[in-house]
């Protein structure tokens, strides 16, 4: 495979995840929920859903499950509690940058 050809695979691997974060950042729960990750550094499913009334347990629990399968967030199960928190740095970098500007 050419140099070219290389460079451009990683670039279009890179936009794709690109892609993916700013999907899920488009949706105001996934925002919020990822705001509230951030202040809190790790927070366990039930403080999500507590500081979401808007929202239904199981439409969060949805969205904690995509944002983990993304690898996105990752996850500590102890006792009872599953702890959320943000997994890549990337994501970490942008939602520090968002929630200085607007959470």
């Amino acid at each position: 495979m050419s140099a070219v050809k290389k460079s451009l695979n990683m670039r279009g691997k890179s936009m794709q995840d690109a892609l993916l974060m700013l999907n899920i950042l488009a949706h105001p729960l996934r925002l919020s929920i990822l705001c509230t990750i951030i202040e809190s550094g790790e927070i366990t499913a039930g403080d999500i859903v507590a500081s979401e009334p808007q929202a239904s347990q199981s439409q969060i629990s949805q969205y904690l499950r995509a944002m983990r399968e993304s690898g996105i967030l990752t996850a500590r199960r102890d006792g009872l509690f599953v702890y959320y928190s943000l997994k890549d740095k990337k994501a970490a970098a942008i939602m520090k940058i968002l929630k200085d500007l607007y959470c």
